[in-house]
């Protein structure tokens, strides 16, 4: 885990076997901020993907699976310098080859007296042995155990560093700090040259605000965690019973005291959120999306890992797809992750953004080939071809007439299509579906599914959206539960603003293209409303005996399905006065109530 920030004087490493990274993140937090911490290598996380990490100016790998994870820093003097986390390492050769100069720290349960372990196992002897065999590298360990011995083990050292081709002597002390059975490890001296020389770690691309935790940490947090500190430090001396269940008190009042803290904290967050100054949807939007690192990049200079060098990595690519044209005095820049990449002349291409864009793509694809029996729709680079026939031979012979003058087209005007993102898809109520002709792309043949994704909406085979209706409930149930922490009975956020929230964020996603689907069945519809009452309820912590008609009604709200109906309402009159014959013709019809399938427009003549 490796801070951002920029330019930091000084590098300052530590490892934690921490045994649970969610059940101590608040004892880490605390422990990182009060001694500054560049790089820490963390153990035993028990990490999964679907839990979130995060730690206010770090980014935290999801690499719990493996033995070691590394972070390379970048230095003027020394070149790339790699810190590694480790957990029993197998391969400790492959492992210090990961870069020329390496700091591999963590629990490698390798007991020597060389590093100042009471005895030696198996593993410090292999160590050992392959230390005494290899130039350059060395181990060093803390003079207090890192181990507490909890049950029939002794206290001993059990997390060290090894140390390759780094120019100077680097001391490491065992702190007394956290709940785990092991205690951090710290580097307490680094040589200067490479601490003044570091330039910026792989992470290191953005300006981070950081809070001052030991500043805001209550006077009696404080003064627990130093009393815990003593007593982990009498207890591992010690050994006695008493002495470490004294530490264990402790340990569990310093805990409660941090995470009463991080709720006080988070209240007053919550109480200052504010719709006009964009804080509300700036911490919503942070609640629902979970930004990953981009992974180091393979450019034109090489592999690069550092933000500002993959927007120079992107630049060179767009640059080398471009060929000359007439466009003059054009020049672009890309960004990643916020850094900029130097401005670079463009030779080939459209102009982004301008007025005339639009119009000239349109006027590139104005002669794509028509057939008889077949339409098309565009949209962007999303292509539609359809047609229509009683039979599904005979729907896919005309298709594959059309797809064959397509190509045609696209192989003269150097246009790709991508085969393996096309599906085909058969809409019929038959009972049985009738086997469909091959339909192939550049010789390929395409997949038929009973569901395709056409612009976000999901269409299944008889047109009963039934599967876009649970995808729309799936993402919804997502958001809200990302939106919990705003939105719970216990927020401080005032009823107005969750309100807002729900009817932003959280009714958009429900309604998304309601237009074409809103006449779906009454079943469908209400497991729509379902979700959004849900949202409510939790709002303002709506006991179960409240009826829904009692709940919209206090609240005056009005509810998606009412939402969906309006929208339509609004949608239907607008075309069908508008200047397009062609959206004209596609709303001037009567629905039939008796007609066994339901048309869009049906849901008007629904009762409310």
């Amino acid at each position: 885990m490796a801070v951002q920030r920029r330019m930091p004087e000084s590098l300052r490493v530590a490892s934690w076997n921490i045994d649970s990274f969610t059940a101590r993140k608040h004892e880490l937090q605390e422990f990182l901020s009060r001694l500054e911490i560049d790089v820490v290598a963390l153990q035993e996380t028990r990490l999964t993907e679907n839990i979130r990490t995060k730690i206010p100016g770090y980014v935290v790998p999801q690499l719990d699976t493996i033995e070691a994870v590394a972070v390379g820093i970048r230095t003027s003097q020394y070149g790339e310098v790699a810190v590694a986390s480790c957990y029993h390492p197998q391969d400790i050769e492959a492992l210090l080859t990961v870069g020329p100069r390496v700091i591999a720290i963590g629990d490698f349960n390798a007991k020597a007296q060389d590093w100042n372990s009471r005895q030696l196992n198996p593993s410090g002897a292999a160590l050992r042995r392959f230390l005494e065999n290899t130039v350059d590298v060395v181990a060093i360990g803390p003079e207090e155990p890192t181990f507490d011995g909890q049950g029939r083990f002794a206290p001993d050292v059990l997390d060290i560093a090894l140390l390759k081709a780094i120019p100077a002597e680097t001391d490491i002390t065992s702190h007394h700090e956290g709940s785990s059975d092991h205690n951090p490890l710290r580097g307490t001296r680094t040589e200067t040259d490479i601490r003044t020389a570091l330039e910026r770690s792989t992470t290191e691309t953005r300006e981070v605000r950081q809070a001052n935790y030991i500043g805001e940490i209550p006077l009696e947090a404080q003064q627990l965690i130093r009393n815990r500190r003593a007593a982990r430090r009498r207890a591992l001396r010690s050994g006695a019973p008493e002495h470490r269940r004294i530490a264990n008190q402790l340990s569990r009042r310093v805990r409660a005291a941090l995470d009463e803290h991080r709720q006080e904290t988070w209240r007053r967050f919550v109480e200052s959120l504010n719709p006009r100054d964009n804080s509300l949807w700036k911490t919503q939007k942070a609640l629902k999306t979970r930004r990953r690192p981009v992974p180091p990049l393979h450019g034109e200079q090489g592999i690069v890992h550092t933000n500002r060098d993959k927007a120079e990595a992107f630049a060179d690519s767009l640059e080398l797809q471009c060929r000359e044209n007439q466009l003059d005095d054009e020049d672009e820049e890309h960004t990643a992750l916020g850094e900029k990449s130097t401005y670079r002349d463009l030779e080939a291409g459209v102009p982004q953004g301008t007025v005339l864009s639009p119009h000239l793509f349109n006027i590139y694809t104005s002669d794509l080939p028509r057939t008889d029996r077949t339409s098309m729709s565009l949209y962007a680079d999303d292509t539609v071809l359809a047609a229509q026939s009683t039979e599904a031979a005979t729907a896919g012979r005309y298709l594959q007439r059309a797809i064959d003058e397509l190509e045609e087209w696209c192989n003269r005007w150097k246009v790709a299509i991508n085969a393996d993102k096309s599906t085909g898809i058969i809409f019929t109520r038959r009972p049985t579906q009738r086997r469909a002709q091959e339909v192939t792309i550049n010789g390929e043949a395409i997949q038929w599914s009973n569901n395709v994704k056409y612009l976000g909406v999901h269409l299944d085979r008889t047109m009963t959206w039934g599967h876009h209706v649970a995808e729309t409930i799936r993402k919804a149930k997502i958001a809200r539960a990302r939106l919990y922490p705003l939105l719970c009975g216990e927020s401080r956020l005032n009823l107005r603003n969750k309100l807002l929230l729900i009817k932003s964020i959280i009714q958009p996603q429900l309604t998304y293209a309601s237009t074409a689907w809103g006449h779906a069945c009454k079943t469908h519809l209400k497991r729509i409303q379902a979700v959004e009452n849900i949202a409510l309820r939790t709002a303002i912590s709506g006991p179960w005996f409240v009826r829904n008609r009692d709940l919209h009604r206090d609240l005056e709200w009005t509810p998606v399905q009412e939402v969906i109906k309006t929208k339509a309402a609004k949608v239907y009159a607008k075309a069908t006065d508008h200047e397009n014959p062609l959206l004209r013709a596609a709303v001037d019809y009567v629905p039939d109530r008796a007609a066994t399938h339901r048309r869009p427009r049906q849901q008007l003549l629904d009762p409310g």
